[in-house]
């Protein structure tokens, strides 16, 4: 008996194992993302022509790139049902939720972003945030 419960726990584990690196809990990743999300974000707003001034990029910025606000966009999304997001607990910090907004904003945006057709990628990364979009 004990030999089977020890090889369904080791089974278990490696199951465990894929999903965490299937739903992107490689934390380590995930900063690493986030940090390039963080850019994104910020090039998006510093590119957008609705936010023309200095002072309309860092108002945007303190608005909507806040932890406060990244964590309820984690909450809206996680609740819209977004996959990259689903397998989260509903018991994160703010500064966690954030950071794996800041995630997913690169996932989805970045090869966008580095592609031909950037300023719609960075206009989509506005909107996902709430923010104003360029017009095309």
């Amino acid at each position: 008996k004990k030999k089977t419960e020890q090889a369904a726990f080791a089974k278990l584990l490696e199951l465990l194992e894929e999903k965490t690196v299937e739903w992107g809990t490689d934390w380590d990743r995930t900063v690493q993302d986030a940090q390039a999300g963080d850019a994104l974000i910020k090039l998006a707003a510093y590119l957008n022509p609705n936010l023309a001034t200095a002072e309309a990029n860092s108002k945007w910025l303190q608005d909507f790139e806040s932890d406060a606000h990244l964590a309820d966009t984690f909450d809206r999304l996680q609740g819209a049902g977004e996959a990259g997001l689903a397998a989260w607990g509903p018991k994160l910090s703010q500064k966690r939720k954030a950071t794996l907004v800041e995630a997913l904003v690169w996932r989805r945006f970045g090869a966008k972003v580095l592609a031909p057709q950037a300023s719609r990628g960075l206009s989509q990364i506005l909107a996902l945030l709430g923010g104003p979009q360029s017009a095309e």
